[in-house]
């Protein structure tokens, strides 16, 4: 299977089959607003504590932080405000229904695919063993455990060391050259220049399991890989801003190698 991106914020674009020219999948995520605070019935006043909100769970709890008691009008309760840490992806296919959802906690995903729950990147991957290597981030898959995410700093892909093949590749800010019709195969020349060209990802479907299940894992791996590389980090506000401060460092990284 060979999807293209449609924007450069891969948590907000539609994947397109570049077999048929349809649309297989739309990835959409949504900042979620704060739970509308209701009143007391024995109080007009309401608990609001001036810390942030709390996160980390070994960090101090609410009612050990500093906090206030304020009078508010009773609207103020029924108001929802934005909460910026707190967000949900939604991945559809083309009839709408929905595959996955992912609600995030600043950047912690927990994740339900197809009605299953599986939590967090732990679960999803089946293993809390990621192997470091100097400059290569390995990472299995859970459904196939000679299924491994291999990540660089310049590139991602998914490897099958049964077979010793790689079954899923991202080509990002490519132009794609379509091949002769008796072949699935393109070829991709890479502009090396953020938001030249398309992002693609290409992969084989595995029996054990849901093509959505990839592309999910793919997402994750594809943030893990520019933490992981000091690269410019997803940042889920302002896609064009993250495409410049991108395009800048990629040039910048070049010209180093290039003067090395």
């Amino acid at each position: 299977m060979l999807l293209r991106f449609t924007t450069v914020d891969m948590l907000n674009t539609s994947l397109i089959d570049v077999a048929t020219g349809e649309r297989a999948f739309e990835i959409v995520t949504e900042q979620l607003d704060e739970t509308p605070r209701t009143p007391s019935p024995s109080s007009s006043q309401e608990f609001s504590p001036t810390s942030s909100v709390v996160l980390d769970k070994s960090m101090p709890t609410p009612s050990t932080s500093s906090v206030h008691w304020a009078q508010q009008p009773d609207s103020y309760s029924m108001k929802a405000k934005p909460c910026p840490d707190r967000r949900h992806t939604t991945i559809t296919d083309a009839s709408g229904k929905v595959l996955v959802d992912v609600d995030w906690k600043g950047r912690r995903p927990d994740i339900t695919i197809c009605g299953e729950k599986i939590g967090g990147l732990t679960e999803l991957f089946g293993s809390s063993t990621i192997r470091f290597m100097p400059k290569v981030l390995a990472i299995p898959t859970r459904f196939d455990t000679e299924f491994v995410w291999i990540a660089t700093g310049d590139t991602l892909s998914l490897f099958d060391y049964d077979t010793d093949t790689v079954q899923g590749s991202f080509h990002q800010n490519c132009i794609r050259i379509p091949a002769p019709s008796y072949t699935p195969k393109s070829t991709f020349i890479p502009t090396h220049l953020p938001g030249v060209g398309s992002n693609y990802l290409e992969f084989s479907s595995h029996p054990l399991a849901q093509d959505v299940e990839v592309i999910l894992s793919f997402l994750m791996m594809e943030i893990l890989r520019r933490g992981r590389f000091s690269l410019t980090p997803y940042t889920f506000d302002n896609p064009t801003m993250w495409q410049f401060k991108d395009a800048r460092e990629s040039f910048f990284r070049r010209l180093r190698r290039n003067t090395v």
